[in-house]
């Protein structure tokens, strides 16, 4: 049987999703489909259940997308898992699921899923790249290679480099403007977001609501940086740090930056970030952003982002009709890390 899902579904939803996906907590769970503003209202998530038992779920995340000079209402990202005994079902809850009239129908695939999800209509928009700028050699060295004297020597030479080049791209900070830690987003992201906007074509809609609910209320932790004056915000860059194997690594979740002397502001916030990377003790830094635009290119290049690595492609249901001309052109997008579910899927 397929049903709408209801809020006492969550510990079921969390133990299926952990045995299928790895360890998935009801907060995420609760924070994703049931705290998310965004939510329409009527029948958008769906539970396959059997013999009183949940073995199946279709879930997406919902947000307000600026497309040009409107807003839509997006379903972007995809939560569908079944469980293996019951993969057959699953493929009747997919078709009920696509169903559900709310479109631009957005998600972040792989080139496995990719495979089954275009015979249900879904078309590639683009590849997405991570950036990767690299903190310390020695460590990556050691990492990838093991314990090597040679190899050893080469990362501290090469990290002397990176300390001169450091210094020589030492940003200058924008006259009159100063850094602050934020932890919660108050009405000057929505004049930051006014102001913005008409400067990009295609994005989720960043204002305080969505920004309180993707970082402040988020079961992850992030660390928020914000450039600002008396008055106004100009910029903002959400980082976090991840150890994995006793090793550190960096991740710029988002930066966004009003027109006001964008490539300063940007140089800042990205040499703020590197700066705290590097006291955490991080290899590197991973920075996953898909944009044309040369005021976020340009600081990235100097400061180091030169690596791309492959992360995820970008799909759309077909039935975006007239539109799917506007949305397949990758120059006219903006997407970082905290787009869901692109930080899900890392």
């Amino acid at each position: 049987m397929i049903r709408r899902f209801r809020k006492e579904d969550i510990k079921d939803l969390a133990e299926l999703a952990s045995s299928v996906l790895g360890p998935t907590s009801e907060r995420l769970l609760h924070w994703l489909f049931i705290d998310n503003p965004f939510l329409p209202k009527g029948k958008t998530n769906l539970v396959l259940e059997e013999d009183s038992k949940i073995v199946g779920m279709a879930f997406n995340v919902y947000v307000k997308l600026k497309f040009y000079d409107r807003t839509l209402d997006a379903r972007w990202a995809c939560f569908f898992v079944t469980s293996p005994d019951y993969r057959g079902s699953g493929i009747e809850l997919a078709e009920q699921y696509i169903q559900i009239p709310y479109y631009p129908f957005l998600a972040f695939s792989t080139k496995k899923h990719f495979m089954m999800e275009s015979r249900f209509g879904f078309k590639k928009i683009f590849d997405i790249c991570s950036y990767i700028s690299i903190i310390d050699f020695k460590k990556l060295f050691r990492f990838k290679l093991g314990k090597n004297l040679f190899l050893e020597r080469i990362g501290e030479f090469l990290n002397r480099l990176l300390g001169l080049g450091s210094k020589i791209c030492a940003e200058r900070m924008p006259k009159g403007l100063n850094f602050e830690e934020i932890t919660y987003f108050d009405e000057r992201f929505n004049d930051l977001w006014r102001r913005c906007s008409p400067y990009y074509q295609i994005l989720v809609k960043r204002d305080k609501d969505y920004l309180n609910w993707r970082f402040t209320r988020s079961p992850s932790q992030y660390r928020i940086i914000a450039l600002v004056d008396d008055t106004k915000v100009y910029g903002y860059i959400v980082i976090s740090v991840n150890e994995k194997n006793g090793l550190k690594k960096g991740a710029i979740l988002d930066l966004l930056a009003a027109n006001d002397n964008k490539t300063a502001v940007i140089d800042a916030l990205l040499s703020e970030a590197l700066r705290y990377f590097r006291k955490e003790g991080c290899y590197s830094a991973d920075f996953l952003i898909l944009t044309a635009k040369k005021e976020y290119l340009k600081p990235m290049r100097k400061h180091g982002f030169l690596f791309k690595r492959l992360r995820s492609t970008f799909v759309v249901y077909k039935k975006c009709g007239g539109d799917i001309k506007g949305l397949r052109n990758w120059k006219n997008w903006f997407v970082t890390r905290s787009d869901p579910d692109l930080e899900l899927c890392d």
